[in-house]
């Protein structure tokens, strides 16, 4: 049971990748930066989103994830 509540790195990349895709922009973005708060995200996601140029917000979170200096 405690695997269904925490997925595994390869889960959280492929969610991850799933909100990038989502035709809608809103809960793609949302699923993103959901995957990208949680303790146990991926060390390469926020490299990723933060390279992504589409989503402002993602990158902000990024940022902040990174201890990057984020310019908008």
């Amino acid at each position: 049971m405690d695997s269904e509540r925490n997925p595994n790195a390869e889960i959280l990349k492929e969610l991850y990748e799933l909100g990038k895709n989502d035709l809608d922009s809103a809960m793609g973005g949302a699923m993103m930066v959901d995957i990208l708060n949680r303790k146990d995200c991926p060390p390469d996601l926020p490299e990723n989103a933060f390279e992504f140029r589409r989503k402002f917000f993602l990158r902000k979170v990024a940022s902040r994830r990174l201890g990057k200096e984020f310019i908008p």
